[in-house]
């Protein structure tokens, strides 16, 4: 009888350790589950945080674009007359070269080119100056109360007197009126 007894203790031992196995394995099983739970209501809040963040920033980027167009809109307008104007360009111009070293020899319109809603003006400005107010000349144009658009500019070096003789391609517009 020894023999079965020993075969029953040695069976309740191998079932005892398959119980506590299957138990710890549920166990863990569960922890893993719970961790997979509760990673993915985190995950599924943060992905609903972002869509929420993303409409908000879709919204933000709509209005600073209807903001800075309508901004812009208003700065060109308002440096764009309603009719072309030659006499106040050459003005503005001239006011660009006040208390400057530098100075116009003459000032070329072209002919006038009506596109979408403007009307371009092309010109040429022939000026004598030295390189640095040629810079400080070119950053006031494109500052200036009219919009002036430089398309382009010639520089040569005059040896006798040492000043740069600049031919400047620009364009003034300004907004057509119905």
């Amino acid at each position: 009888m020894k023999d079965i007894n020993e075969y029953l203790d040695a069976k309740a031992v191998i079932i005892i350790v398959m119980v506590i196995v299957v138990a710890v394995c549920w166990f863990l099983g569960y922890r893993q589950w719970e961790d997979y739970d509760t990673l993915l209501d985190k995950t599924l809040a943060e992905e609903q945080r972002n869509r929420t963040l993303l409409s908000e920033l879709s919204a933000i980027r709509k209005q600073r674009e209807e903001n800075s167009d309508s901004d812009f809109e208003e700065k060109m307008r308002a440096r764009m007359p309603s009719e072309p104007d030659e006499a106040g360009l050459i003005s503005v111009i001239n006011g660009v070269f006040e208390n400057t070293s530098g100075y116009v020899v003459d000032i070329k319109f072209h002919s006038r080119e009506e596109n979408n809603g403007y009307i371009e003006m092309p010109f040429t400005i022939y000026m004598v100056t030295d390189y640095e107010t040629l810079v400080q000349i070119l950053q006031q144009l494109q500052e200036s109360d009219r919009y002036i658009l430089l398309t382009g500019f010639t520089i040569s070096v005059n040896e006798d007197s040492g000043t740069l003789e600049v031919v400047v391609n620009a364009s003034a517009f300004s907004y057509i009126t119905t």
